[in-house]
């Protein structure tokens, strides 16, 4: 049986696919039918971590639309073209670097949040269609200067000492108010191009299947394949016909972290006369080249379309 179809609230927007309802985070599934020949579209928005029982649910509904003669599509990320590497210019190739490895450090310290990553757990079967991108011209649509001082922010967010109380509150703090923020409707925190342009791709494959059709697709973008099937001809505009909700996950507690981050910084000095206790401490960030896809040495997945800064 599915995750819960509805969080606690009100659905008073119908392009809204990302909601925070009592501190617990989740992405929309959109169920349409084609009036014109009777065929069946499933949008699953996809977040890139969460619970393993979303992506258990993710796969449960994946599976199902298959079973009922859908082709599945998913986005599996970014992905090295022979000749990228020499096509890019000094900055791209220094935007490039940075994403993996500011994903290595993301993937690293979500397991404090009981959290795992989409790529190694959604799990997607052979007979599913992925739809990559090349990691070069992911980073041309927005530009080197877009990224570079939001990858920096992140990689200051993801690496602190062993030692240091202040770092992980602060990640688990920022996780929450990212994820908070893209649920109020807020401003992305990718580049718009990148969104439109992952819109275009999803409703290209929408208007050219053959059949039923199922597509996983990164939860910033749905909100645009509303708005670009709601401007197809009427008679072959889909209709939707419900909607379904999945828990992602707990969010921290905005004033449990905010006040972890105001602990001195190192651990307690011990009572004098005692010895002191051994810190446990906080996997250190990786910085070895690696990205959403730790699995695939040769595919880059961001930490998510366009920006640094969601987890």
């Amino acid at each position: 049986m599915v995750n819960p179809s509805r969080p606690p609230g009100r659905d008073d927007d119908a392009t809204r696919a990302l909601r925070v309802r009592r501190g617990v985070l989740y992405t929309a599934v959109w169920y349409y039918k084609q009036p014109d020949d009777g065929r069946y579209i499933t949008i699953v928005g996809t977040y890139p971590h969460g619970d393993p029982l979303y992506y258990h649910h993710l796969r449960t509904i994946l599976h199902r639309a298959e079973a009922g003669g859908s082709q599945i599509h998913y986005e599996r990320g970014l992905t090295h073209v022979p000749g990228d590497d020499d096509r890019s210019t000094d900055d791209e190739a220094v935007v490039i670097r940075q994403l993996e490895e500011v994903e290595v450090s993301r993937m690293a310290h979500a397991s404090a949040l009981g959290w795992v990553n989409l790529r190694e757990h959604l799990c997607a079967a052979e007979t599913w269609c992925p739809h990559d991108q090349s990691a070069l011209q992911f980073v041309r649509r927005a530009g080197p200067s877009w990224f570079l001082p939001r990858l920096d922010f992140a990689q200051r967010l993801l690496e602190w000492p062993d030692t240091s109380r202040r770092g992980p509150a602060r990640y688990r703090r920022q996780v929450a108010a990212t994820a908070r923020k893209a649920a109020s409707g807020a401003q992305p925190g990718c580049h718009p191009a990148q969104i439109q342009e992952a819109a275009r791709d999803a409703v290209h494959v929408i208007a050219h299947a053959n059949g039923h059709v199922a597509l996983a697709w990164d939860v910033e973008v749905l909100p645009q394949i509303a708005a670009r099937l709601a401007r197809l001809p009427h008679d072959s505009r889909p209709v939707r016909d419900r909607v379904e909700w999945l828990r992602v996950g707990q969010l921290p507690s905005r004033a449990v972290e905010a006040a972890l981050t105001l602990l001195p910084i190192g651990p307690r000095r011990p009572p004098t006369g005692t010895s002191a206790s051994p810190h446990r401490s906080v996997p250190p960030s990786i910085t070895a080249r690696d990205a959403r896809p730790e699995m695939a040495p040769q595919t880059v997945h961001p930490p998510h379309r366009g920006g640094p800064n969601r987890s």
